[in-house]
């Protein structure tokens, strides 16, 4: 069970950072709902046929639909994951580098100040 618990915390914190992408490209409600709307129906329905999954059966065809939809909802989140955090790893590292450097060209004018002080 905390299996489970931990695949819903992932993939409903996979589905948030993805939900990102669509705020920025849109700001119409009726979308954000539809959009949360799949994802928790997509995820309600494997956990539905997981917990009623008859193990002398084998593998069902609705648990099989159920897998597959889950990989299908899965799998565009994950991509969008993966190019919105490298772009905020980018921006992370150029900030960083930015602030070093203007540290040190604040540093460069101070001395450079106040070496024409001294001299003047």
């Amino acid at each position: 069970m905390f299996r489970w618990i931990i695949f819903t915390i992932v993939i409903l914190c996979l589905d948030y950072y993805a939900f990102q992408s669509i705020k920025t490209v849109t700001n119409k409600k009726t979308v954000f709902v539809i959009y949360w709307l799949l994802s928790i129906t997509v995820l309600l329905n494997l956990f539905y046929n997981l917990f009623t999954f008859n193990d002398s059966r084998g593998l069902t065809q609705p648990l099989m639909l159920a897998f597959g939809l889950e990989i299908l909802s899965v799998t565009p989140k994950f991509i969008a994951f993966i190019v919105l955090f490298s772009e905020d790893v980018f921006r992370v590292v150029k900030s960083t580098l930015n602030f070093f450097l203007k540290i040190q060209n604040l540093i460069y004018f101070l001395i450079e100040g106040l070496l024409l002080v001294k001299w003047h």
